[in-house]
């Protein structure tokens, strides 16, 4: 693609821009897409169909105003806490988040809380400044752009692959 790299960058921290970016992305995508089957879901919180999409909506709101008002912040950590840290804390806390929705069953501020926090996680890791670490200035849009193509082949994997494969499994199970 024609991205001038930083001396010392190699291939793989450039892929890493773009696999952070889907990561990010799939995860996200396939939350949004399974809440409303784990609000409805008799044995786990069992919303009235009447209310679903009202409780759906609350649950969202929250999962995107807290890491809004937190995403000023986040560039601190990484300059605080160097890069590896918050990744990593962000990556496997985001899948410790989801693991753990379907057992706050039946306690919806729970659900809440940790979707919130799952939310938080992918806003801190798609906050990072690695574009600026490895990309030379004349570069940075085309970098970018590789960040784009991550973010879409993402949602593009969660809708397919995960959400095909999971379609018939039990909700504990999906997550």
């Amino acid at each position: 693609m024609g991205v001038n790299i930083k001396r010392g960058v190699t291939f793989l921290n450039v892929f890493g821009l773009f696999y952070i970016a889907a990561i990010m992305t799939a995860v996200s995508g396939y939350i949004n897409a399974q809440m409303t089957f784990l609000l409805e879901s008799e044995k786990h919180f069992n919303v009235d169909r009447a209310i679903i999409g009202r409780t759906n909506a609350d649950v969202l709101f929250w999962a995107n105003i807290v890491p809004l008002a937190l995403c000023p912040t986040f560039g601190f950590l990484y300059d605080m806490f160097g890069r590896r840290v918050p990744i990593f804390t962000a990556i496997f806390g985001s899948i410790l988040c989801l693991s753990l929705m379907p057992h706050a069953a039946p306690d919806l501020r729970l659900l809440i809380v940790l979707r919130t926090i799952q939310s938080t996680f992918c806003v801190l890791l798609i906050s990072n400044p690695l574009i600026a670490d490895y990309i030379k200035k004349d570069s940075r849009g085309k970098a970018i752009s590789i960040v784009a193509i991550g973010m879409g082949l993402g949602e593009a994997f969660s809708m397919t692959v995960l959400f095909g494969l999971s379609v018939t499994m039990p909700l504990n199970q999906s997550y």
